[in-house]
């Protein structure tokens, strides 16, 4: 508990609305929503102990003025958090190691580079720099994250002497909460216009506060940016130790978000003392001294400036009281964006995260790479990360995705091939060159003579989307077509550039589970194969109903997708997570439509059906599917009849679906119509039909028969499916069955720690299920282990990265399983290894100088 009450200190909505208005709230009546608050999420502790430490922390102040009081939240909870999580090890700043899983938390309630720039303030090794000397060294400190690591020699060693392999992580959804506050903060009406105003969208800032809009929020925003200029000004002149006159009531005008700038020109004079509207807002208050001195650096070393200098009058107690206020005011309003970008504690299910990726708010700093490169890695020269494989989103237009492609790479090239951190060396990539199939290898991006790891390697994955179906389109009819129009741009690239096609080595399909099945990603899997991408692994298992229905999506994706040796899974999250904990978490109910309810009831008769011991689990699942048959078919059919039927699922309905009424044509007309065809891709899939056709006659008429009842179904109404339908044994036999099936075909599972336990039913890091994996835990063990490897994800949304993942694992492993450091080390090195291993490894294993690619 040693972050409570400081964690939630700027998380009020009441105090940023009388704020917003202008108004200064009453600081006891602060100090009780802030007890509600903790005790809304600290449920089933005693009243005596939060108040205790609420008091502790923050102590009551009847008679003292609000502003005042106020004010002194700000140093006095970034004072504490830093004195208790930061500290320096081997002269680099860490998170001190037996508090790491608390950071990990702390640090989606508040920024953690304002608690790292306390700590320096605290420290006092850089007082005295004037802004540029002080931009220099915080930049040393810093290198390019906020997000600190613990000391952990063990993932040092790995580090120096392996590199860690990223098997998993998506490019947009990267970029750390530090570097999108500022470029919020400075134009608010940009993020107006990139906030995507949806419904799931419109969800997340009416939490902040009810029947807020996206134009409310710009109004803050406008408000922020008025007090940071304000703050910045007076900051500044009392450092050359000049003592200004300050008009309270003027300042909190300039804050009442219902003015505009243009209002509040009038009251810049009146409310500090030779105080001007700056002429170009936009630019981060430290330009405003800095300007042509910040070469190389980046808005979190803008920010860490302006922190370090207003923490530090803070802690001095030089700034009036409506400044101090007005910093307090501008941590209330960075919580609101902190609250748009990082997934809170209270946010589960993949619902919750997906708001994340659809709101918009990174997509002005992420339109360039490069900068994400240095935050995996941390600080010159950037030596973490061997492989990084990124994920990025495929487009239906050439032009624009050759634009996506050619940005990333270009962003990799500025990394690979900078000389020093400040120089510009590299000139944008021309495409054009990309398009020579003779010197333009990419693999390394450079000689190994720059930043990275001189064996750096960079793949590409295109994650396809799953969107749910629209108007009953259970056969996805839309998503087919845009899929297939997709990877034919997909494809189409790597054809005309052919260096691209050195580093786009895989496919994916990422997003929500539960609003697409893998059979609707099968043709396209297939046209991907076929042009030449080697691998492939899919989203499952990540976010599920039923647990039936998360072990049968995982075999869905081997099944339907044909995956082969070296292929892989994400998350699978479903083979993992132990039963009897899944049972204590789920509700009593599963709601879900009737089809899925009849997939999971057959996958998991099958699956049970060739093990000994579960006749009666047996019996009771085919009296479901006997049922459910009859009221979706309109006639009982057996389990066997529907699993062979089942397994067709994966044709094309793009090349069928017309033919669903009536009796199903013979497949002579299939394999006549591909003779017509001019699409080689469209060609093989209604080959493909026809084929099937012919060899199970019976099996295919059944599954037409079914897949016309599915899409002209009307019956759409949920269908419950009893939590408690299987045991516990059963379900890990059954996970157990699809881990053998994955370790047969030689299929690799990618694991996202902080994800699973962000998005999943855990509550800390010790219930993940990559303990139960690794063969550590003594309750429910599986009859066999996966093979796996360690991603982040999406390090942005989840403030983490590879590194912290790795730290995360080595902490439970000592505290939880007593694991001394050489079976620690053997185990990450091993994970580490498999990465490698099983990484969709570049076309080419030479690298070649960055200069042709740069000219």
């Amino acid at each position: 508990m040693s972050a409570l009450f400081f964690r939630r200190a700027f998380s009020d909505h009441q105090t940023l609305y009388e704020l917003s208005g202008g108004a200064v709230p009453d600081y006891e009546a602060w100090r009780r929503r802030l007890y509600l608050l903790e005790q809304r999420e600290l449920f089933g502790q005693p009243d005596h102990l939060l108040k205790s430490y609420r008091d502790l922390r923050f102590p009551s102040r009847p008679h003292s003025d609000n502003s005042a009081a106020l004010g002194h939240v700000v140093w006095t909870a970034l004072d504490n958090l830093a004195d208790r999580f930061i500290e320096r090890r081997v002269g680099v700043l860490r998170i001190k190691k037996e508090r790491f899983q608390e950071w990990h938390d702390l640090i989606t309630h508040i920024s953690p580079l304002a608690i790292i720039i306390a700590f320096l303030v605290k420290e006092g090794k850089l007082d005295g720099l004037a802004p540029q000397g002080l931009y220099a060294a915080l930049r040393q400190e810093l290198g390019d994250t906020a997000l600190l690591t613990p000391y952990e020699p063990i993932i040092e060693h790995l580090i120096e002497s392996e590199g860690l392999n990223e098997m998993h992580m998506h490019l947009n959804g990267s970029t750390e909460l530090d570097l999108i506050w500022p470029d919020a903060v400075s134009d608010p009406l940009g993020f107006k216009r990139e906030l995507n105003d949806t419904g799931d969208v419109r969800d997340q800032y009416e939490n902040i506060l009810p029947n807020w809009s996206a134009e409310d929020l710009c109004r803050v925003l406008f408000s922020a940016r008025r007090m940071r200029y304000l703050i910045w000004h007076v900051v500044t002149m009392r450092a050359q130790g000049r003592d200004i006159k300050i008009a309270p009531a003027a300042v909190l005008k300039i804050m009442n978000s219902k003015n505009s700038d243009n209002d509040c020109k009038a009251l810049w004079g009146i409310a500090v003392e030779g105080l001007s509207i700056p002429p170009e807002l936009k630019l981060h208050p430290t330009e405003l001294i800095l300007r042509n001195e910040r070469a190389g650096g980046t808005l979190l070393h803008d920010e860490a400036v302006f922190l370090f200098m207003t923490l530090g009058a803070l802690k001095r107690g030089i700034l009036h009281n409506s400044i101090a206020l007005a910093a307090f005011f501008v941590f209330c309003v960075q919580r609101q964006i902190i609250e748009l970008s990082v997934q809170q504690l209270t946010q589960y299910g993949f619902d919750q995260f997906q708001k994340f990726t659809l709101n918009e708010v990174r997509s002005r700093v992420e339109l360039t790479y490069e900068q994400r490169f240095k935050q995996i890695n941390h600080r010159p020269p950037y030596r973490i990360i061997r492989h990084l494989e990124g994920r990025f989103a495929p487009k239906t237009e050439i032009k624009k995705l050759e634009d996506l492609l050619g940005r990333i790479v270009d962003g990799a090239c500025r990394f690979r091939a900078a000389e020093d951190p400040g120089k510009k060396s590299v000139k944008p990539i021309r495409l054009a060159r990309l398009g020579k199939p003779a010197g333009s290898d990419l693999i390394g991006l450079g000689d190994g003579t720059g930043f990275g790891r001189p064996e750096f390697e960079l793949s590409l994955v295109a994650h396809f989307i799953k969107k749910p179906s629209a108007n009953n389109d259970r056969l996805f009819i839309k998503r087919r077509n845009e899929l297939r129009k997709e990877v034919k741009t997909l494809t189409k690239v790597l054809k005309r550039r052919p260096a691209l096609a050195q580093i786009v080595r895989g496919v994916d399909g990422a997003a929500n589970e539960l609003h697409t099945p893998a059979e609707v990603f099968a043709p396209t899997y297939r046209q991907a194969r076929a042009a030449g991408i080697p691998h492939a692994t899919f989203h499952a298992g990540e976010d599920f109903r039923h647990l039936i229905g998360g072990i049968r999506a995982v075999n869905d994706a081997v099944t339907m997708l044909d995956m082969q040796a070296g292929d892989r899974i994400g998350h699978g999250t479903a083979l993992g997570i132990r039963p009897g904990f899944w049972l204590e978490r789920a509700p009593e109910r599963v709601l879900q439509a009737p089809w899925d309810n009849l997939l999971d009831l057959v996958f998991a008769r099958s699956v049970l059906y060739a093990v000994d011991g579960f006749s009666a689990e047996i019996r009771n699942l085919e009296t479901e599917i006997t049922d459910l048959s009859a009221r979706l078919i309109g006639r009982n059919v057996t389990a066997p009849e529907l699993e062979a039927a089942f397994a067709m699922r994966d044709l094309d309905a793009l090349e069928y679906h017309e033919k669903l009424s009536g009796n199903p044509p013979d497949f002579n007309y299939f394999e006549a119509r591909a003779r017509t065809l001019t699409s080689n891709s469209v060609r093989h899939e209604n080959t493909r039909i026809g084929r099937v056709a012919k060899d199970k006659p019976h099996v295919f008429a059944l599954f037409m028969e079914i897949q016309s009842k599915r899409q002209n179904c009307k019956d759409a109404s949920p269908c419950e499916l009893s939590r408690d339908l299987l045991s516990t044994r059963a379900l890990s036999v059954m996970q157990s069955q699809v881990i053998k099936r994955l370790n047969r075909d030689r299929i690799v599972i990618e694991t996202l720690p902080t994800s699973n336990l962000r998005i999943s039913l855990y509550k800390k890091f010790e219930d993940h299920h990559l303990f139960r994996w690794l063969g550590l835990t003594e309750e429910e063990p599986l009859e066999a282990l996966p093979v796996f490897c360690v991603g982040s994800d999406d390090p942005g949304i989840f403030a983490t990265n590879l590194t912290n993942e790795f730290a995360m694992i080595a902490d439970v492993l000592h505290r939880q399983y007593a694991k001394t450091d050489n079976e620690i080390a053997q185990i990450l090195s091993s994970l580490n290894k498999t990465a490698l291993a099983f990484r969709f490894k570049p076309d080419a294993s030479q690298t070649v100088a960055a200069s042709p690619l740069h000219s």
